[in-house]
Protein backbone atom coordinates (compact mmCIF):
# COMPACT_ATOMS: atom_id res chain seq x y z
CA UNK A 1 0.00 0.00 0.00
CA UNK A 2 1.60 3.46 -1.35
CA UNK A 3 -0.18 6.42 0.54
CA UNK A 4 0.18 10.03 -0.11
CA UNK A 5 0.06 12.58 2.42
CA UNK A 6 -0.29 16.34 1.61
CA UNK A 7 -0.98 18.76 4.76
CA UNK A 8 -1.65 22.57 5.25
CA UNK A 9 1.20 23.01 7.11
CA UNK A 10 0.06 26.08 8.47
CA UNK A 11 -2.32 24.63 10.80
CA UNK A 12 -0.12 21.66 11.67
CA UNK A 13 2.94 23.88 12.97
CA UNK A 14 4.30 21.81 15.68
CA UNK A 15 4.16 18.52 13.59
CA UNK A 16 1.33 16.89 15.77
CA UNK A 17 -1.45 16.33 13.46
CA UNK A 18 1.39 14.66 10.59
CA UNK A 19 2.69 12.29 13.69
CA UNK A 20 -0.41 11.44 14.77
CA UNK A 21 -1.95 10.56 11.20
CA UNK A 22 1.06 8.55 10.67
CA UNK A 23 0.61 6.54 13.65
CA UNK A 24 -2.64 5.56 12.39
CA UNK A 25 -2.13 4.63 9.39
CA UNK A 26 0.31 2.24 10.49
CA UNK A 27 -2.23 0.64 12.59
CA UNK A 28 -4.45 -0.71 9.74
CA UNK A 29 -1.93 -0.74 7.03
CA UNK A 30 0.94 -2.90 7.87
CA UNK A 31 4.35 -1.68 6.09
CA UNK A 32 2.10 1.21 4.10
CA UNK A 33 4.92 3.50 2.53
CA UNK A 34 3.52 6.91 3.08
CA UNK A 35 4.73 9.63 1.13
CA UNK A 36 4.09 13.29 3.01
CA UNK A 37 4.12 16.59 0.08
CA UNK A 38 4.42 19.83 0.24
CA UNK A 39 0.74 21.40 -0.01
CA UNK A 40 1.72 24.53 -1.60
CA UNK A 41 3.56 22.76 -4.92
CA UNK A 42 1.77 19.38 -5.26
CA UNK A 43 0.31 20.01 -8.58
CA UNK A 44 3.82 20.68 -9.74
CA UNK A 45 4.83 17.33 -8.54
CA UNK A 46 5.25 14.29 -10.05
CA UNK A 47 2.49 12.18 -8.63
CA UNK A 48 2.24 8.10 -9.48
CA UNK A 49 1.35 4.85 -8.03
CA UNK A 50 -0.55 5.97 -5.28
CA UNK A 51 -3.53 4.14 -3.54
CA UNK A 52 -5.05 7.41 -2.43
CA UNK A 53 -3.69 10.77 -1.53
CA UNK A 54 -4.83 11.48 2.32
CA UNK A 55 -5.41 15.16 1.93
CA UNK A 56 -5.32 17.15 5.47
CA UNK A 57 -6.55 20.49 4.98
CA UNK A 58 -9.48 23.12 4.62
CA UNK A 59 -11.27 23.47 1.14
CA UNK A 60 -8.04 25.45 -0.34
CA UNK A 61 -6.17 22.52 0.85
CA UNK A 62 -8.23 20.13 -1.59
CA UNK A 63 -8.88 22.19 -4.44
CA UNK A 64 -4.36 22.91 -4.57
CA UNK A 65 -4.34 18.95 -4.26
CA UNK A 66 -7.34 17.91 -6.47
CA UNK A 67 -5.20 18.99 -9.83
CA UNK A 68 -2.54 16.63 -9.51
CA UNK A 69 -5.04 13.62 -8.20
CA UNK A 70 -7.47 14.63 -11.16
CA UNK A 71 -4.06 14.23 -13.95
CA UNK A 72 -3.14 10.25 -12.16
CA UNK A 73 -6.79 9.55 -11.79
CA UNK A 74 -5.89 8.77 -7.49
CA UNK A 75 -8.75 8.89 -5.10
CA UNK A 76 -8.31 11.53 -2.45
CA UNK A 77 -9.63 10.99 1.13
CA UNK A 78 -9.96 14.54 2.14
CA UNK A 79 -10.01 15.29 5.93
CA UNK A 80 -10.95 18.76 7.31
CA UNK A 81 -8.34 20.24 9.68
CA UNK A 82 -9.31 23.72 9.04
CA UNK A 83 -12.40 26.18 9.09
CA UNK A 84 -15.17 25.06 6.89
CA UNK A 85 -14.12 21.93 4.65
CA UNK A 86 -17.48 21.76 3.01
CA UNK A 87 -16.07 19.10 1.08
CA UNK A 88 -13.93 17.24 2.53
CA UNK A 89 -14.84 13.21 3.67
CA UNK A 90 -14.93 13.85 7.98
CA UNK A 91 -12.73 15.55 10.73
CA UNK A 92 -9.61 14.52 11.97
CA UNK A 93 -11.42 13.01 15.26
CA UNK A 94 -13.12 10.57 12.41
CA UNK A 95 -9.83 9.67 10.60
CA UNK A 96 -9.90 6.12 12.57
CA UNK A 97 -13.28 5.35 11.95
CA UNK A 98 -12.54 6.20 8.50
CA UNK A 99 -9.28 4.11 7.85
CA UNK A 100 -11.09 1.08 9.84
CA UNK A 101 -13.96 1.03 6.78
CA UNK A 102 -11.56 1.86 3.95
CA UNK A 103 -9.52 -1.66 4.91
CA UNK A 104 -12.56 -3.30 5.32
CA UNK A 105 -13.86 -2.03 2.03
CA UNK A 106 -16.72 0.00 3.67
CA UNK A 107 -16.57 2.53 1.12
CA UNK A 108 -16.87 4.14 -1.96
CA UNK A 109 -15.60 6.53 -4.80
CA UNK A 110 -17.49 9.80 -5.78
CA UNK A 111 -17.15 11.41 -8.81
CA UNK A 112 -17.59 14.82 -9.24
CA UNK A 113 -17.33 16.88 -12.61
CA UNK A 114 -14.25 18.90 -13.72
CA UNK A 115 -14.50 22.15 -15.76
CA UNK A 116 -11.78 22.27 -18.38
CA UNK A 117 -11.00 26.23 -19.17
CA UNK A 118 -8.86 26.94 -22.51
CA UNK A 119 -7.80 30.46 -23.08
CA UNK A 120 -6.80 31.86 -26.97
CA UNK A 121 -5.43 34.97 -28.70
CA UNK A 122 -2.84 37.10 -27.29
CA UNK A 123 -3.00 34.52 -24.20
CA UNK A 124 -2.76 30.84 -24.52
CA UNK A 125 -3.58 28.75 -21.30
CA UNK A 126 -5.44 25.39 -20.52
CA UNK A 127 -6.71 25.33 -16.89
CA UNK A 128 -9.34 22.50 -14.76
CA UNK A 129 -10.98 23.66 -12.19
CA UNK A 130 -13.12 21.94 -9.56
CA UNK A 131 -14.98 24.40 -7.93
CA UNK A 132 -15.23 27.52 -10.63
CA UNK A 133 -13.64 29.57 -13.41
CA UNK A 134 -14.46 33.44 -12.71
CA UNK A 135 -14.27 35.96 -15.16
CA UNK A 136 -14.04 39.92 -13.79
CA UNK A 137 -12.48 43.32 -14.16
CA UNK A 138 -10.56 44.64 -11.96
CA UNK A 139 -11.14 46.07 -8.57
CA UNK A 140 -11.20 50.29 -9.62
CA UNK A 141 -11.96 48.96 -13.27
CA UNK A 142 -14.93 50.09 -15.45
CA UNK A 143 -17.73 47.52 -16.61
CA UNK A 144 -16.71 44.85 -18.92
CA UNK A 145 -19.16 43.54 -21.71
CA UNK A 146 -19.21 40.14 -21.29
CA UNK A 147 -20.20 37.94 -24.57
CA UNK A 148 -21.32 34.25 -24.05
CA UNK A 149 -22.57 31.68 -26.59
CA UNK A 150 -23.62 27.90 -25.65
CA UNK A 151 -22.89 25.29 -28.43
CA UNK A 152 -21.74 27.85 -31.00
CA UNK A 153 -25.23 29.63 -30.10
CA UNK A 154 -25.49 33.50 -28.65
CA UNK A 155 -26.49 33.06 -25.56
CA UNK A 156 -26.37 36.41 -23.48
CA UNK A 157 -24.56 39.56 -24.09
CA UNK A 158 -24.12 41.95 -20.62
CA UNK A 159 -22.25 44.41 -18.92
CA UNK A 160 -21.56 43.86 -14.76
CA UNK A 161 -18.52 43.12 -12.85
CA UNK A 162 -17.49 39.37 -14.62
CA UNK A 163 -19.41 35.89 -14.72
CA UNK A 164 -18.93 32.68 -12.91
CA UNK A 165 -19.07 28.71 -14.61
CA UNK A 166 -19.25 26.69 -11.85
CA UNK A 167 -19.38 22.88 -11.05
CA UNK A 168 -22.07 21.26 -9.09
CA UNK A 169 -18.66 21.12 -6.34
CA UNK A 170 -18.64 24.87 -6.89
CA UNK A 171 -22.42 25.95 -6.97
CA UNK A 172 -21.89 26.27 -2.80
CA UNK A 173 -19.24 28.61 -3.30
CA UNK A 174 -18.44 31.98 -5.28
CA UNK A 175 -21.41 31.00 -7.50
CA UNK A 176 -23.87 30.72 -4.35
CA UNK A 177 -23.20 33.60 -3.35
CA UNK A 178 -23.50 35.66 -6.79
CA UNK A 179 -27.23 34.39 -6.75
CA UNK A 180 -26.39 30.75 -8.33
CA UNK A 181 -28.35 27.74 -7.56
CA UNK A 182 -27.24 24.62 -4.94
CA UNK A 183 -26.72 22.07 -7.29
CA UNK A 184 -26.65 18.52 -6.26
CA UNK A 185 -22.99 17.28 -6.63
CA UNK A 186 -24.23 14.25 -8.66
CA UNK A 187 -25.47 16.16 -11.21
CA UNK A 188 -23.31 16.11 -13.92
CA UNK A 189 -23.99 19.89 -15.27
CA UNK A 190 -22.32 23.48 -15.23
CA UNK A 191 -24.27 26.54 -14.01
CA UNK A 192 -23.44 30.46 -15.76
CA UNK A 193 -24.48 32.96 -13.00
CA UNK A 194 -23.37 36.78 -13.83
CA UNK A 195 -21.55 39.09 -11.30
CA UNK A 196 -24.14 41.99 -10.63
CA UNK A 197 -25.32 42.36 -14.48
CA UNK A 198 -26.43 45.49 -15.53
CA UNK A 199 -29.20 43.73 -16.88
CA UNK A 200 -31.59 42.32 -14.27
CA UNK A 201 -33.48 39.76 -16.64
CA UNK A 202 -29.83 37.95 -16.76
CA UNK A 203 -29.90 35.05 -14.30
CA UNK A 204 -28.64 31.60 -13.95
CA UNK A 205 -28.49 29.45 -16.77
CA UNK A 206 -27.25 25.55 -16.15
CA UNK A 207 -26.59 23.26 -18.46
CA UNK A 208 -25.83 19.90 -19.16
CA UNK A 209 -22.10 18.80 -19.12
CA UNK A 210 -21.95 18.40 -23.50
CA UNK A 211 -22.14 22.38 -23.43
CA UNK A 212 -19.66 24.21 -24.97
CA UNK A 213 -19.56 27.85 -23.15
CA UNK A 214 -17.72 30.47 -25.55
CA UNK A 215 -16.95 33.76 -23.40
CA UNK A 216 -15.16 36.73 -25.22
CA UNK A 217 -15.00 40.38 -24.04
CA UNK A 218 -15.56 43.82 -25.66
CA UNK A 219 -15.79 47.81 -24.23
CA UNK A 220 -12.80 46.84 -22.25
CA UNK A 221 -11.18 49.79 -20.97
CA UNK A 222 -9.23 48.46 -17.96
CA UNK A 223 -7.88 45.01 -16.22
CA UNK A 224 -10.07 42.02 -16.64
CA UNK A 225 -8.92 38.64 -14.68
CA UNK A 226 -9.85 35.08 -15.14
CA UNK A 227 -9.51 33.23 -11.78
CA UNK A 228 -9.01 29.14 -11.66
CA UNK A 229 -10.50 27.98 -8.42
CA UNK A 230 -10.23 30.87 -6.45
CA UNK A 231 -6.28 29.76 -6.57
CA UNK A 232 -4.39 30.56 -9.87
CA UNK A 233 -5.48 33.84 -12.37
CA UNK A 234 -4.36 35.49 -15.29
CA UNK A 235 -4.80 38.94 -16.95
CA UNK A 236 -6.97 38.81 -20.19
CA UNK A 237 -7.78 40.96 -23.00
CA UNK A 238 -10.83 41.45 -25.82
CA UNK A 239 -8.44 39.44 -28.14
CA UNK A 240 -8.49 36.24 -25.55
CA UNK A 241 -11.44 33.67 -26.07
CA UNK A 242 -12.41 31.47 -23.74
CA UNK A 243 -13.99 28.04 -23.84
CA UNK A 244 -15.57 26.00 -21.26
CA UNK A 245 -16.03 22.31 -21.35
CA UNK A 246 -16.48 19.51 -18.90
CA UNK A 247 -12.95 17.26 -18.27
CA UNK A 248 -12.80 14.04 -19.79
CA UNK A 249 -11.11 13.09 -16.14
CA UNK A 250 -13.05 13.38 -12.79
CA UNK A 251 -12.35 14.05 -9.13
CA UNK A 252 -12.71 10.62 -7.32
CA UNK A 253 -13.19 11.21 -3.61
CA UNK A 254 -13.22 8.70 -1.25
CA UNK A 255 -16.31 8.48 0.91
CA UNK A 256 -17.66 6.32 3.68
CA UNK A 257 -21.35 5.30 4.72
CA UNK A 258 -20.96 8.16 7.56
CA UNK A 259 -20.54 10.86 5.05
CA UNK A 260 -23.87 12.83 4.12
CA UNK A 261 -24.05 15.24 1.74
CA UNK A 262 -27.65 16.74 3.03
CA UNK A 263 -26.36 17.30 6.49
CA UNK A 264 -22.91 19.09 5.31
CA UNK A 265 -24.80 21.17 3.64
CA UNK A 266 -27.09 22.48 6.34
CA UNK A 267 -24.99 21.81 8.93
CA UNK A 268 -21.41 24.25 7.27
CA UNK A 269 -23.50 26.01 4.38
CA UNK A 270 -27.27 26.83 5.05
CA UNK A 271 -27.06 27.35 8.80
CA UNK A 272 -23.46 29.23 9.04
CA UNK A 273 -22.29 26.23 11.75
CA UNK A 274 -25.39 26.44 14.11
CA UNK A 275 -27.09 23.56 14.72
CA UNK A 276 -30.35 23.28 12.38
Amino acid sequence: MKIGIIINASKDIDGAIIRFVKEKISIYYDNAEILVFDDPNIHKKKITNLDFILVLGGDGTVLRSAKAAIEKEIPILPINIGSLGFITSGELEELEEILKKIINKQYYIEERLVLHCKIQGKHEFNFIALNEVTITKGTLSRIVKYNIDVNDKKYSRFKGDGVIISTPTGSTAYSLSAGGPIIEPSLELISITPICSQNFSIKTMVLNKESKIKVYLSEVKDKVYITIDGQEYVKIDESDIITLTSYDKKIKFIRTDNYDYFNVLNKKILSNGKEY
